[in-house]
């Protein structure tokens, strides 16, 4: 399956409090939002579906420190139901994803927002910096400017919407 049918078939059955959001600037959902629940969902005025939730996270892929915020996963484009990516909503970015979700990230999304909680996996060079994060074996087959790719793994979870500090 691909990103969009994943996370299609997810808007479609996860009964969540639909909402609606703010478009900034450029394009991204990324307006401040003040949660209302921890996980909802919903249509933007481009008719991009969206999932919001409050998460505990990295801060940045790779780097020390979690943090909670708010997250937005959305369709990218009005005319292409095939990119999905991430907007951060609160005053900490919290790394969910890099870029256009895959469809491994779209599951652990699934997992996320069915279950509250699920690990993120993503490919990285190695040797890198994730020395705080969970990496696994090289592998041999998959090399990018000579070095091997590693799986490199995040916790992340559902909080409360009371976990949330709202910006001002």
């Amino acid at each position: 399956m691909n990103t969009n049918s994943i996370l299609s078939a997810l808007f479609a059955t996860l009964n969540v409090p639909v909402v609606d959001v703010s478009v900034g600037h450029t394009g991204y959902l990324d307006a401040h939002v003040t949660p209302t629940s921890p996980i909802a969902k919903g249509v933007d005025r481009s008719g991009r579906k969206f999932f919001q939730f409050c998460v505990e996270g990295p801060t940045r892929l790779g780097m020390a420190g979690m943090a909670t915020g708010v997250v937005t996963i959305f369709q990218r484009y009005s005319n292409s139901e095939d990119v999905w990516t991430q907007a951060n909503n609160s005053g900490e970015h919290i790394s969910v994803v890099e870029g256009a979700v895959t469809p491994q990230e779209a599951r652990s999304i699934v997992e996320l927002l069915e279950t509250g909680k699920t690990t993120m996996w993503h490919e990285k060079r190695f040797p890198s910096s994730f020395d705080n994060e969970v990496m696994t074996r090289p592998s041999g087959v998959c090399q990018y400017d000579g070095r091997p790719l590693v799986a490199v793994g995040h916790a992340l979870q559902i909080v409360p919407v009371s976990s949330i500090e709202v910006a001002a």
